[in-house]
């Protein structure tokens, strides 16, 4: 009757396996942090609308209703974008404090806006350290 050979397994087998096994882990990681924040466009796409906005006042401090539609419109969808990133998380809380400075941003900004920055903190944390 054969017998089976047995194997042992030391210690840096085991760590030359664990870090095949990270390294097989490390391109999705890197994919998902190459994507960038979606924060940093609807940032962008609010300014521009506000510029637009702002510059379609008259002398007599009348201004196109459309573009400050457009401008309030963006301004609600940058408070309700989730960021994915730390850098995001920050630039988000600069930009309200500036749009609020124009009045861009409604009365009640803070009730769309501190569950977003909630939300997005989480999952930063969570992809950061799982478990």
């Amino acid at each position: 009757m054969a017998q089976a050979k047995l194997e042992s397994t030391s210690r840096r087998d085991l760590l030359k396996g664990a870090t095949a096994i990270a390294a097989l882990a490390v391109p999705a990681t890197a994919l998902a942090a190459a994507a960038p924040d979606p924060i940093f466009v609807a940032i962008e796409q609010e300014r521009a609308a506000r510029k637009a906005w702002l510059a379609s006042f008259d002398q007599d401090g009348e201004c196109d209703a459309r573009l400050h539609q457009t401008a309030m419109n963006a301004a609600g969808d940058a408070l309700r974008t989730c960021p994915t990133t730390v850098a995001g998380v920050i630039a988000a809380m600069e930009w309200t404090a500036e749009a609020e400075a124009d009045y861009i941003v409604p009365d009640d900004w803070h009730e769309d806006f501190i569950p977003a920055m909630a939300a997005a903190l989480k999952r930063i944390a969570a992809s950061a350290y799982p478990g």
